[in-house]
């Protein structure tokens, strides 16, 4: 799980794809979801949700997916022109397994759960999602929070604003506001969940100024792995990924042999048409 495209998801899936068709069972996509969570975390011991292998069993051809991790439902958009991304890794290999980052995020996340449920009056509030608090009464009790899991609040709140928003655009087909939405999720990412080597970080503000680019975001949470970009849908693609190597690399030349970047767009997910 190098890339940081969700590649120990896509892994683990394609396993439980092969061994169901080698016993001729037959797994709907949200049972495999479900499946690869729990490999995710009781054999990788990664704290994280469906989000991942969800994008990757749920999607479909052309469409975005507005995935509601809580209810498990998937809602695809459609869209007549579609956008047009770049993925650019950056050559930064740090397995999550290997690392607490992630899953003191989450438990981070969690903590930020409990408070609010307490300063909501519930007096033995345990670690719990943040999706427990309704957006409404999160902006009333904000101000209570510690600085740290007020940070991871604001950022889990806010991404979930710019969610509903993206797939909004998406439908609209208003690449530009799809493209700043991505711009200020990366921002949130670093500032308030405090993910992002400089690395990555360095590749996100290289491709999100570069010309032809609507907007970049991190791969994931940001440790290692990917950028992908929004691009104008016809700016020559060798000539932008000629100037993020330039700045990229002057900076971090150690990387040469190792980046790579790859045009892509929504497909249709493991076991749909």
């Amino acid at each position: 799980a190098e890339a940081g495209l969700s590649s120990s998801a896509a892994i683990g899936l394609a396993y439980l794809a092969i061994l169901a068709a080698a016993n001729d069972l037959s797994l709907s996509p949200i049972e495999l979801v479900d499946l690869d969570r729990q490999i995710e975390n009781n054999y990788l011991g990664l704290k994280n949700g469906i989000l991942d292998p969800a994008a990757i069993a749920l999607s479909e051809s052309g469409c975005l997916s507005l995935i509601d991790c809580k209810r498990q439902v998937c809602e695809r958009i459609a869209q007549g022109e579609p956008f047009r991304f770049v993925a650019v890794y950056s050559g930064i290999r740090e397995p999550l397994v290997g690392s607490s980052k992630f899953n003191d995020r989450v438990a981070e996340c969690m903590n930020a759960g409990a408070a609010l449920r307490r300063l909501a009056g519930e007096r033995n509030a345990t670690p719990q999602p943040l999706g427990n608090t309704a957006h409404d009464e999160y902006e009333e009790l904000k101000d209570g929070l510690e600085p740290t899991l007020a940070r991871r609040a604001r950022h889990f709140f806010t991404e979930s604003r710019r969610v509903l928003a993206g797939a909004e655009a998406w439908r609209a087909g208003d690449a530009a506001t799809f493209g700043a939405l991505m711009n200020e999720s990366a921002l949130s990412s670093i500032h308030n969940y405090e993910t992002g080597s400089p690395e990555l970080i360095a590749l996100f503000e290289t491709l999100r100024d570069a010309e032809g680019v609507h907007g970049a975001r991190f791969c994931g949470a940001g440790f290692r792995g990917c950028c992908v970009a929004l691009v104008e849908r016809n700016f020559d693609l060798d000539s932008l990924l000629d100037v993020v190597s330039e700045r990229y690399l002057a900076r971090y030349p150690q990387f040469a042999s190792d980046m790579w970047a790859i045009e892509t767009g929504a497909e249709a997910g493991l076991g749909r048409p």
